[in-house]
């Protein structure tokens, strides 16, 4: 399966960082609501897990990165780039370009 990896570091305080991934999550949810199935977010909301058509994978943050992997299926890896340069941007607009 391919997989993508990327993690942004971020100066803000936890409880915001945890807002931004929470908005991020459900961004995703809005423009795609057919391609994910599931959230399933920790009690501490510091982490989502995500089951979707094609993929599954996990947002994780902490009080200096944010983290996102996703496992893509071998029929969505031709929109590997696209997908990766889709978060990379919302991660941008949400905590900083690098």
């Amino acid at each position: 399966m391919p997989k993508i990896v990327i993690t942004k570091q971020h100066s803000l305080q936890l409880d915001d960082a945890k807002i931004r991934v929470r908005e991020l999550v459900g961004e995703v949810q809005s423009k795609f609501p057919n391609l994910i199935s599931a959230v399933h977010w920790s009690a501490d909301g510091q982490s989502a897990k995500v089951d979707g058509k094609m993929f599954d994978g996990s947002f994780e943050v902490d009080g200096r990165r944010v983290a996102v992997n996703l496992n893509l299926s071998i029929l969505a890896s031709p929109f590997r780039s696209t997908v990766e340069g889709h978060i990379q941007k919302a991660l941008d607009q949400r905590f900083g370009a690098a």
